[in-house]
């Protein structure tokens, strides 16, 4: 996007928007929250200083989206895919990737739709840069979107069998690509990062559901990990790779404690802990890595642990829900698996 395009009327208002860019891209490179706070108020004060400065618009919907507010996210993006800005291809870029954050079943949906488009755009006009990243979000959302049931388990097993395998297609043809290696760093970085990170989560997925796929159920975990410990070679701080590796290794601990393995349930719950704490250390503001703390804190018997980290989840943005939230919260000891183990279920 090239921001010349367009001048604000108020100096106070490039002046935000410029700030709030740098701190933005501050913390994407490093994932430290109070980064991005900093750029949400930058490019606010950019926006009350100048409402017609559609670049300050576009940048605060990106915060707005790493913030967890994806319906704000959302009414901004739409807003300006109604002005027809020239950058209309990253704002349905993004505002496909707003709609896939609120992981719910017809956002993904619609986010997959989305991005198709913008694909086709980016396609049209040759940009190379744009073609890789969304053919590697695309991967994520499949991944994403036959991860879970999202409350449709009717078709359920169909998205198992039909997404997570074009989800891995996708990755690796995304980090195989002649053109990757051609592109800035940082640009190559943001790409790779993503596509291992899809790649990871189907990986993952895969492995989760053993019964749809048995001729890759050895090896599937073993591989998500490699993916996401690729992506954190490339972006040490990625809190999203730390989350799934998190999840990862609940999904172990949980598999050891159906199975009585006790040494492994101590060991994966440990190791998913310590990936939660360490997202934490980075960027509290989701309520998601607090509750992926609480449920591994669960499994090693810590129930002070448990409370502690519930609690901090119920205080932050996220879309895991308050009813999965306080039934860690209102525990009263950590005996009953079940409250855990049902919400990281595996074939």
């Amino acid at each position: 996007m090239n921001s010349l395009d367009y001048v604000p009327k108020n100096p106070r208002a490039f002046q935000g928007y410029v700030e709030g860019v740098r701190k933005l891209n501050d913390y994407l490179e490093s994932n430290v929250g109070v980064q991005l706070a900093e750029a949400d108020r930058y490019l606010s004060q950019a926006i009350d200083s100048d409402p017609d400065f559609l670049p300050a618009q576009y940048y605060k919907s990106i915060v707005l989206t790493h913030e967890r507010k994806s319906d704000d996210a959302i009414q901004l993006l739409e807003e300006l895919l109604n002005k027809k800005p020239t950058f209309q291809t990253e704002v349905l870029y993004n505002l496909a990737f707003a709609y896939a954050k609120k992981y719910q079943y017809e956002p993904l949906t619609k986010a997959i739709e989305l991005a198709a488009k913008a694909l086709d755009e980016a396609k049209a006009d040759e940009r190379t840069e744009l073609i890789l990243l969304l053919s590697a979000i695309r991967a994520w959302m499949f991944a994403v979107f036959a991860g879970r049931p999202y409350g449709h388990p009717e078709n359920f097993d169909q998205r198992k069998r039909e997404y997570l395998p074009r989800a891995v297609e996708i990755a690796d043809s995304v980090l195989k690509d002649r053109r990757l290696p051609e592109l800035p760093a940082d640009t190559r970085a943001a790409i790779t990062v993503e596509a291992h990170n899809a790649a990871g989560i189907a990986f993952m997925r895969i492995g989760q559901f053993s019964s749809v796929f048995r001729n890759e159920k050895n090896s599937a975990w073993q591989l998500a990990l490699q993916h996401y410990l690729a992506a954190l070679s490339v972006h040490p701080h990625d809190v999203r790779v730390l989350d799934n590796i998190s999840s990862l290794r609940l999904l172990q601990a949980s598999k050891a404690a159906r199975e009585g393995h006790t040494e492994n349930i101590q060991k994966f719950a440990s190791q998913a802990r310590d990936r939660a704490l360490e997202a934490i250390s980075f960027n509290p503001g989701d309520q998601f890595r607090h509750y992926r703390r609480a449920q591994a804190e669960y499994l090693l018997g810590n129930l002070n642990g448990v409370h502690e980290a519930a609690q901090k989840a119920l205080d932050q943005p996220g879309e895991v829900g308050e009813q999965k939230i306080r039934s860690l919260l209102n525990a009263q000891s950590t005996k009953d698996l079940a409250v855990v183990l049902d919400q990281n279920l595996t074939d």
